[in-house]
């Protein structure tokens, strides 16, 4: 319904948001702060690989300093995850 809309900015926060929650809850990682330290504890805690980890901190980081969302970050930011979740 979001994406018919046109509403990515609203879908990407959730997912970005449940990114969060995921690795709070089975890492105990902060997301507070999104820095080379977080880049690499991420990526030894998942097993998920330091590129792709910083990858998804670099979408992650666009999304938020912008007001709107783009299609192609969307798409960008769930390709990402995706590959993230199946490395896991």
């Amino acid at each position: 319904l979001y994406y018919q809309h046109g509403d990515h900015r609203n879908i990407a926060d959730k997912k970005i948001q449940f990114f969060f929650d995921y690795l709070h809850a089975h890492y105990f990682v902060s997301t507070a702060h999104r820095d080379e330290n977080f880049i690499a504890m991420v990526a030894r805690k998942s097993g998920a690989g330091e590129q792709l980890v910083r990858s998804l901190t670099e979408i992650i980081n666009t999304i938020h300093s912008k007001e709107k969302t783009r299609k192609e970050d969307l798409i960008t930011l769930n390709t990402l995850l995706e590959k993230f979740y199946k490395k896991i």
